[in-house]
């Protein structure tokens, strides 16, 4: 049953559940009632029969009576058993009411025959079983036509007159076929519903996933124009004007003043090169083109392969940097998001370190991974600027020395974290602020 349940495709599979909870949903409505309509019909007819006495043993209204008592008894038990089986043994449960409610209609259609040609009993039976259940077509066949012989077989035994229980048989034969029909065309009707259903269910999923990704790409792409239009024109542009400037009065200096110049202007240019090199960087993440590719990455080499690019940056302000990492400390990462992760943390933590001021980068094997954590001793930040960063919101940002940035370093490393499946935790206090996330070792 479990395997070939499991060779259905999804959708049916899905319209099986759907079939599954109707019925649960049905059952759990309609017993009640069936219930107390068995209930009602008892002393319908054992109240004529009390004024001349209890029916007889093998009287109409005698099987009458007992056919409903049954019904009561068999409604009862059954919603008492879907109440507890829920709706995953929904379709077992209607499988044992079909065939109980033939079996009850059948009896009773041929008590009625001791005084009547009518099969009214067996009629609802056939039809309400065909209406109220979503059951496999082959099942309710072989329900419909193990109720169908009982019937056929039986009426001639209780129904002496022969044309008369041909009568009764041909109607039988009629409602049987009738309800059969129905309870296909119904869940025929109901699977291909619930088809349509899940298939326009996973469209808006998709279209609202489609939508978000648009929202984030349309998002994405205004925030890189305007630090383009911003943040990188100006300096360019700057430095084009002060070439310009150079170019006219270059004789006329002197090399004090030309060496100068050209400091500025390689400080400018560099800090220029980097936020480009952040922004394709975090562009190319956006759009799929950086893949993910983790492997076994040791932090220490890691760390003096780093550190060295930032020599430089640290020179100008006095900035000594430290690591504290455990021996054979290594973790599975891709490397170079690893690199660019650690690179503009610990550029953040110069950046706004005091002159002279200390920069720390710790790593420890903890029961969770590795904890990599850098620390600076720079004057900390407020608990607004924190939640920005925490919500991924890039924002200008000037260092202790009036170095100017865009904050896109830290929304770089959260995208790249999250890639890794760790988040970036920040603390900060006004002695300084500590940068720290978890990877796998």
């Amino acid at each position: 049953m479990n395997r070939a349940r499991s060779d259905l495709s999804p959708e049916l599979r899905y319209a099986q559940r759907a079939l599954a909870r109707t019925n649960h949903q049905r059952m759990r409505l309609f017993l009640p009632i069936i219930f107390l309509v068995h209930l009602a019909h008892v002393p319908i007819f054992l109240y004529p029969a009390i004024e001349e006495g209890w029916p007889q043993p093998g009287s109409w209204r005698y099987w009458i009576v007992l056919g409903h008592l049954v019904g009561c008894l068999i409604s009862g038990v059954l919603w008492i058993l879907v109440r507890m089986a829920g709706y995953r043994k929904a379709m077992s449960l209607s499988f044992l009411l079909a065939l109980a409610y033939l079996l009850l209609g059948s009896c009773i259609a041929l008590a009625d025959q001791l005084v009547t040609t009518a099969i009214t009993p067996y009629i609802i039976a056939c039809i309400g079983i065909g209406l109220g259940l979503l059951l496999s077509p082959r099942i309710t066949l072989a329900l419909y036509t193990a109720a169908l012989l009982f019937f056929w077989w039986s009426v001639g035994e209780v129904q002496t007159t022969e044309s008369l229980a041909l009568t009764a048989r041909v109607n039988a034969l009629t409602i049987t076929a009738l309800g059969w029909i129905l309870g296909v065309t119904l869940r025929k009707y109901r699977i291909s519903e619930a088809i349509q259903q899940r298939t326009i269910a996973l469209q808006k999923i998709e279209l609202r996933i489609a939508v978000d990704r648009l929202q984030e790409t349309v998002a994405s792409r205004e925030r890189l124009f305007s630090i383009i239009a911003h943040d990188l024109r100006g300096p360019i542009g700057t430095s084009r004007d002060m070439l310009q400037v150079v170019t006219d009065e270059w004789s006329s200096w002197s090399e004090e003043d030309k060496l100068q110049a050209v400091r500025r202007q390689s400080v400018a240019l560099g800090r220029s090169f980097d936020l480009l090199e952040q922004l394709l960087q975090w562009a190319s993440r956006r759009q799929g083109a950086l893949p993910f590719q983790p492997r076994e990455v040791n932090l220490a080499e890691l760390y003096l392969e780093t550190e060295a690019s930032l020599h430089e940056m640290a020179r100008r302000k006095n900035v000594t940097i430290h690591q504290t990492i455990e021996s054979g400390c290594s973790v599975r990462a891709d490397r170079s998001m690893l690199q660019t992760i650690i690179r503009n943390l610990l550029s953040n933590a110069i950046k706004f370190s005091p002159e002279g001021g200390e920069v720390r980068m710790e790593a420890a094997r903890m029961a969770e991974g590795i904890r990599v954590a850098i620390k600076d001793d720079g004057v900390g930040m407020d608990s607004s600027t924190v939640a920005r960063i925490a919500e991924g919101r890039a924002e200008p940002t000037i260092g202790s020395a009036g170095e100017k940035g865009v904050g896109m370093g830290l929304l770089i490393v959260q995208d790249f974290l999250h890639s890794h499946g760790s988040n970036l935790e920040i603390h900060s206090s006004p002695a300084g602020s500590r940068f720290s996330f978890t990877l796998p070792d």
